[in-house]
């Protein structure tokens, strides 16, 4: 078993990344929450969705089918919301 994490978009995020800010599979609970199931021998999968700033569904498709899923998965997936 596996918890797969997607994030949302963040139409600020191009903005925050040339800052020098984690990108978004990384920042706020996202890391938090991997290092936490990682300790518990719980594999967690937080995909860096593409241009999340500027979402086009067929490239983040084309990201998560990337993702070996098994029935035992758990997947999570984030709203479009201003995640910092």
């Amino acid at each position: 078993m596996k918890v797969i994490i997607v994030h949302g978009s963040n139409r600020r995020d191009r903005e925050k990344l040339a800052e020098g800010y984690l990108p978004q599979n990384k920042r706020g609970w996202f890391g938090w929450i991997k290092e936490e199931l990682d300790k518990k021998d719980i594999e967690c999968v937080t995909p860096l969705m593409p241009e999340n700033w500027a979402p086009v569904y067929e490239k983040w498709k084309e990201r998560f089918e990337k993702i070996e899923i098994s029935e035992e998965d758990i997947l999570i997936g984030t709203s479009a919301g201003e995640l910092l």
